[in-house]
């Protein structure tokens, strides 16, 4: 498949190791690229498929991508291929007992944490119109993607209002724990703090993951950055697809500094621009 490719995409597929940042609009070919990438390594260099992660930003791109891949070599593969969130969530489901949760943890759509929200706000005898718990909600997921625990939001409250919040956040967070619950947030936090806290555990991932390949690059935010770096931290071999002109737009509350810094922050990284449409 790789005398299908324009030189740029080749370069890209073959640059297998170390840091690679490709830089990429649309129609450019740049899933391609990341699903060819994933094949060579596989079937050329004989790297075993449970070595391979690719993180997507839908479920929907993930099954295309799995797809693609086991089309091109014609078998199922076990390689580790999903959003942030999913990936969080079948780590968790393995570890979730060292940070104190049972590893059968429920997880909380929207409407169960803002109906949790609401029964806080009532609890301490606070008006919902004054705390709605919709955006009480937001607030709390700002904090946890920011990495600002609790005790941190407490510690920063320069009102009495914003100190409210905090400790609205506090009981947010000890019920969730109570109901052995994550919400959405904490499936990629938690893993962040299961990492940081437990370093054999984080070692362990990053010895099994030799390639970490991330599609939509721009659309990343700190926290999923946080996560990436834990599990790229032994291999170094880390390989991201993105539209750096996409990146202005901060979408999903992604952080820029990620694409436009990408090559300071990892030295001797290698910058690819996929250009002909």
């Amino acid at each position: 498949m790789l005398d299908e490719l324009n030189p740029q995409q080749r370069e890209a597929v073959l640059a297998t190791e170390g840091y690679v940042l490709v830089l990429a609009g649309a129609g450019s070919g740049k899933t391609r690229v990341l699903t060819e990438r994933i094949a060579y390594l596989i079937k050329e260099k004989g790297v075993s498929p449970e070595r391979v992660l690719a993180f997507t930003f839908t479920n929907k791109a993930a099954g295309e991508m799995r797809a693609r891949v086991e089309r091109s070599l014609r078998r199922n593969l076990p390689f580790w291929v999903g959003t942030f969130h999913a990936t969080g969530l079948r780590i968790l489901r393995r570890e979730a007992h060292r940070i104190g949760f049972r590893n059968n943890f429920a997880v909380y759509d929207e409407d169960d944490t803002t109906r949790l929200v609401k029964s806080i706000v009532k609890k301490k005898g606070l008006k919902t119109d004054e705390f709605p718990p919709s955006s009480m909600r937001g607030r709390i997921s700002s904090w946890k993607n920011a990495l600002v625990t609790p005790e941190a939001a407490l510690g920063q409250a320069g009102n009495a209002i914003e100190e409210i919040e905090a400790k609205i956040y506090e009981r947010y967070a000890a019920e969730l724990k109570g109901n052995n619950a994550f919400d959405f947030d904490d499936l990629i936090v938690r893993v962040v703090e299961l990492f940081t806290a437990h370093p054999k555990v984080r070692r362990r991932y990053a010895r099994q993951f030799r390639y970490v390949l991330v599609d939509e690059f721009q659309d990343t935010n700190r926290i999923q950055m946080v996560m990436i770096d834990h599990l790229a931290s032994m291999h170094h071999n880390l390989f991201v697809v993105g539209d750096d002109d996409q990146a202005i737009y901060g979408w999903r509350g992604a952080t820029i500094e990620n694409i436009l810094q990408f090559d300071r922050v990892y030295e001797g990284t290698k910058t690819i621009r996929l250009e002909e449409n």
